[in-house]
């Protein structure tokens, strides 16, 4: 039974507490259940990403690229994540007074084991003074100044010509030759009439002898032989040698009419010699009068020093000439013969390195430095060439360990290049150079009888395929697009070259990466057509790796073009089937 008092009924107000606690309830549970889902979603997302993001690829090859960890196909060496490749590391100590390495250049670690297994070199930065000389062209000549003619000194006809052959020693005084002259002869019959009284007057008599004196006298007759010459020796004046030295050519016919002036013998004083070397303008620049040079001919050493260099340069050759004199008093020099002479340079001081210690991209050059089991690339400047050791002017201290080389040709320049190929081809990844790719091209080179195929010209596609290795050397994807077409149409039918032809890419990255299979495709059919291979070398680049085929002389690489213009190793001729 209820008190009086008691309120038993639910008013409005506790109704909307109630509905208010319920909401909030709600509205907890949702968050916490948003809270545990994005936990979930995160924890999922950070697990698939390593899988779907995460690449590595190799140190020294960046070109090389795989979806998980292994070993890269060319060197051998443990394929790395992408992003740690590529991370530059600080190097230890101070580095203010060093050169800026490039952004693409790349830190390599670098084990003792491994270093070991790759057979790297390492060297130290040393400071010295060395010694300079540089090699240069050289042949010995006649002195343009100890050369003169045996000359007439009248017209008329040759009657007697010394039996002088070139190289003969002409005394001097002695008589080349006798010419016969209608002019000596009337002279001399008027000296004759004069001196016998001839002529009535005294005075006229005096005058004419004179005259007619003075007259023989310019055409080579000795006034005093006049009266002891017989009617034979009448009219004719013998040409007698002014100077001594050695017969260079015979000018002369006996018999022959001869003009005044005209050589019947020309002689030079061979004595001295005239040394002239041909020096490259940045070598010129050091050589002045006085510098001392050497020349080997046979076992003769020839020394001397120089006269005098010419005021201008050969424009084609880009070199200028440079004159010394050489003591030939013996005659054991001959002129005309070349050679190489050593040219003394003043002496260098500073830091020097082994020259192949020091890569050239062309745009720079690069040395690696070691540094706490990281391979550094180091941006350099160089000067002078002293035999195998290169002058450093900036770049490296006294002291620090470079990588010299390694037996696969270690080469910082092929991973800059390589790095810059690496980006490329992560924007593009039908274009990136993978492991599968470098098998494949070993495939083909392993099979021992590729499809040749049928009907074709062999020649042209083989000339086409020169072209398309001298356009990949160039940089020029286009060019050699055109000659691939050119290949696919001349190749002989379903055969490999032709195959891979069909397929090859278009991009300059592609065509050097898909180049091997088409390189093998081309040495077999050049060994299995001979006559159409005749002039063509295989050469390989075990930095590709791959072969190609090109013409004799020399190298040029179409797998990296001007980064590594000259690396690869002539095989043999393609005629002759080179592995």
């Amino acid at each position: 039974m209820s008190k009086p008092n008691e309120i038993t009924a639910v008013t409005p107000t506790s109704r909307a507490g109630r509905w208010l606690a319920l909401v909030v309830r709600a509205a907890l549970v949702l968050l916490a259940v948003g809270a545990v889902a994005l936990s979930v979603a995160g924890y999922l997302a950070r697990q698939a990403a390593p899988a779907a993001a995460q690449a590595f690829t190799c140190p020294m090859h960046p070109q090389i690229r795989a979806d998980r960890a292994g070993s890269c196909p060319i060197c051998g060496m443990d394929l790395v994540p992408a992003g740690s490749a590529g991370s530059a590391a600080p190097a230890a100590g101070s580095d203010s007074d060093r050169l800026t390495p490039p952004a693409t250049a790349t830190t390599m670690h670098l084990s003792t084991e491994r270093a070991q297994r790759l057979g790297v070199r390492t060297v130290r930065v040393a400071s010295g003074t060395r010694a300079r000389s540089a090699a240069a062209f050289a042949a010995l000549r006649v002195d343009d100044a100890s050369v003169f003619r045996v000359e007439a000194l009248t017209s008329g006809w040759l009657r007697e010509l010394a039996p002088l052959l070139p190289g003969d020693r002409l005394k001097r005084g002695a008589v080349v030759g006798v010419v016969y002259s209608r002019e000596v002869e009337q002279a001399e019959v008027e000296w004759r009439i004069a001196r016998d009284g001839g002529i009535a007057e005294p005075a006229d008599a005096d005058a004419l002898r004179n005259a007619s004196a003075e007259r023989l006298r310019s055409l080579g007759v000795d006034r005093r032989a006049l009266g002891r010459r017989g009617a034979n020796g009448r009219g004719t004046v013998a040409v007698v040698a002014a100077r001594a030295g050695t017969v260079l050519r015979r000018d002369a016919t006996l018999g022959a009419y001869v003009g005044a002036g005209a050589a019947l013998l020309t002689v030079a004083d061979l004595s001295t010699l005239q040394l002239v070397i041909e020096l490259p303008v940045e070598v010129a620049a050091e050589v002045a009068p006085g510098t001392a040079l050497r020349m080997t001919i046979g076992p003769l050493t020839v020394e001397a020093t120089v006269d005098a260099l010419e005021p201008t340069v050969q424009p084609a050759a880009q070199v200028r000439r440079a004159r010394a004199r050489v003591d030939n008093s013996d005659g054991r020099l001959a002129a005309g013969t070349v050679g190489t002479a050593t040219v003394t340079l003043p002496p260098r001081s500073g830091l020097w390195l082994p020259v192949d210690a020091v890569i050239d991209s062309g745009a720079a050059r690069y040395v690696l430095r070691l540094v706490e089991g990281q391979v550094l690339p180091t941006t350099v400047e160089i000067g002078v060439r002293v035999g195998e050791e290169v002058l450093v002017e900036r770049g490296v201290r006294e002291g620090d360990v470079v990588v010299r080389r390694a037996n696969m040709l270690l080469d910082a320049d092929s991973r800059i290049a390589a790095a810059a190929s690496s980006a490329t081809a992560a924007l593009d990844p039908a274009a990136a150079v993978t492991a599968s790719d470098v098998d494949r091209a070993s495939d083909v080179r392993a099979t021992s009888a590729l499809p040749l195929g049928h009907g074709g010209d062999p020649k042209a596609a083989l000339a086409a395929f020169v072209t398309l290795q001298q356009a990949l050397v160039a940089g020029d994807a286009a060019a050699a697009s055109r000659n691939v077409a050119t290949i696919a149409a001349t190749a002989p039918q379903h055969g490999a070259l032709a195959s891979a032809a069909e397929s090859f890419p278009t991009d300059l990255v592609g065509q050097r990466a898909r180049l091997a299979a088409l390189a093998e495709a081309a040495i077999a059919l050049a060994a299995a057509y001979p006559a159409a291979a005749t002039d063509l070398r295989v050469i390989y680049c075990s930095m590709a790796p791959g072969r190609w085929l090109q013409p004799p002389g020399l190298i040029a690489n179409p797998y990296f073009g001007a980064s590594m213009l000259r690396c690869g190793e002539d095989q043999g001729p393609a005629s002759g089937g080179a592995q």
